[in-house]
C-alpha cells in the first residue's frame, strides 16, 4: 500500500476508533451516577467528536469518505456495556470498562502507524495526536478505580 492509499488507510483507523469511542461514551454515560466521572467521560467524548471530525476532513482531501463502524460491532458493544453494568455501575467498575476500551485503541493505533509508516506526516500526526490522547484517557480514568 502506498501514498494515498496508507493515508486514507490511517485516517480510516483514526475515524473508527474516535467513533467507537464516542459511541462507547454515549452508551457508559447512561449509566454514569457519579458526577465526577460523568463530567470526565463526556470531556473525553467531545474531544474523540473532534478527532472523528477531522479525520473525517482529511478524508475529504483525499477524496475518500470514512468507512463506518460495522454494526454487529457498534451492537456488541451497546450489549456488552449493557451486561458489565447491570450488576455493578460503581464508579470503579465504570471507569475500568472504559480503560480496557481504550486500550484495545492505544493497541490499534500503535499497530497502525507502525503499518502505514509511509503516511504523509500530517496524517501521521493526527494518528500519534489521538493515540497520545488515548494515553492521557486512561491515565485520568485510573483515579476513579
Amino acid at each position: 500500500m502506498h501514498g494515498d492509499a496508507q493515508n486514507v488507510a490511517l485516517l480510516n483507523t483514526v475515524y473508527q476508533n474516535a467513533e467507537m469511542a464516542k459511541a462507547t461514551m454515549d452508551h457508559v454515560l447512561q449509566k454514569v451516577e457519579d458526577s465526577s466521572l460523568e463530567s470526565e467521560l463526556h470531556e473525553q467524548r467531545e474531544q474523540y467528536a473532534q478527532y472523528a471530525t477531522r479525520a473525517q476532513d482529511v478524508l475529504g482531501v483525499y477524496h475518500a469518505k470514512p468507512e463506518g463502524i460495522p454494526p454487529m460491532q457498534k451492537i456488541s458493544s451497546k450489549v456488552g456495556i449493557a451486561m458489565n453494568t447491570f450488576m455493578d455501575n460503581t464508579p470503579s467498575h465504570i471507569a475500568e470498562m472504559v480503560i480496557e476500551g481504550s486500550t484495545m485503541g492505544i493497541v490499534d493505533m500503535t499497530k497502525q502507524l507502525k503499518e502505514h509508516g509511509g503516511c504523509e506526516q500530517s496524517v501521521r500526526r493526527l494518528g500519534e495526536e489521538l493515540l497520545q490522547f488515548e494515553q492521557r484517557a486512561v491515565e485520568r480514568l485510573k483515579t476513579f478505580l
